[in-house]
């Protein structure tokens, strides 16, 4: 659906889709119908929107991919959880490139995997009984060299782990406005990052473990920063990106 009409269209068939399924029928004609009837479970919201934005992580600072996405949900509690989880990554993943290029396609559960089939973009989901403590469960999305970060939820919110294999000792928040950066390693790391933003409502910072090279920063602001802030940023930092999730 490359146009208002055709995504209205859509729309008006995907709700008619969710009130059959309120009335006990099936799902016809949908997509992902499959994904889309777990993901409505009150228990499965917080692990689809987790996806969404893990997805969104890749495609903000992942660059692009060989064309598979590797998923990995850990923890029995998401044995049953892969169809929603890799349609939920590749509506992340997929609508900031729709972003970039302009295209205005609102994406969702449905339409993305039909979105990703057309640029044959593959998720492999695999499963894994046993999780990190002390975490019960976790996904993992690894673009194949590019990226890789790990989240999980807390509190029906999503926060991430660890991020191109640094973990974060304080899970990082990943709502609202958010930049996310890459930094040398220094002492003076988090008062620089501090000082960059300093007078903007900031809601909260994380850094990753130290520990030699390169390390990631997490900002969560209460609004989007100014131009000055961002400038400041790119001062102190290698690379960043800001994400609106």
């Amino acid at each position: 659906a490359s146009t208002s009409e055709a995504q209205e269209r859509v729309a008006v068939e995907i709700a008619e889709q969710f009130v059959d399924l309120a009335k006990g029928k099936k799902l016809f004609g949908a997509i992902n119908a499959n994904a889309m009837t777990n993901a409505l479970s009150e228990e499965s919201r917080a692990w689809v929107t987790l996806g969404q934005r893990l997805g969104q992580l890749a495609g903000s600072i992942g660059g692009q991919t060989t064309g598979q996405i590797k998923v990995t949900a850990c923890g029995a509690s998401l044995k049953q959880a892969g169809s929603y989880l890799s349609a939920a990554v590749l509506a992340g993943y997929l609508v900031t490139k729709q972003q970039a290029g302009g295209d205005g396609i609102i994406l969702n559960l449905v339409n993305a995997p039909a979105m990703a089939k057309e640029q044959n973009l593959q998720v492999e989901i695999s499963n894994i009984d046993k999780c990190c403590r002390p975490y019960s469960a976790c996904v993992t999305v690894d673009l194949g060299g590019g990226f890789k970060a790990t989240g999980t939820t807390c509190s029906g919110g999503s926060v991430l782990l660890s991020l191109q294999g640094q973990d974060f000792p304080a899970p990082a928040t990943l709502s609202g406005t958010t930049v996310v950066f890459s930094a040398a390693d220094n002492a003076q790391l988090l008062s620089a990052v501090s000082g960059a933003v300093a007078g903007e409502n900031v809601t909260s910072l994380t850094l990753s473990a130290a520990g030699g090279g390169d390390r990631w920063g997490v900002v969560n602001f209460l609004a989007p920063p100014s131009q000055k802030s961002i400038d400041n940023l790119k001062g102190v930092v290698k690379a960043m990106s800001a994400i609106s999730f």
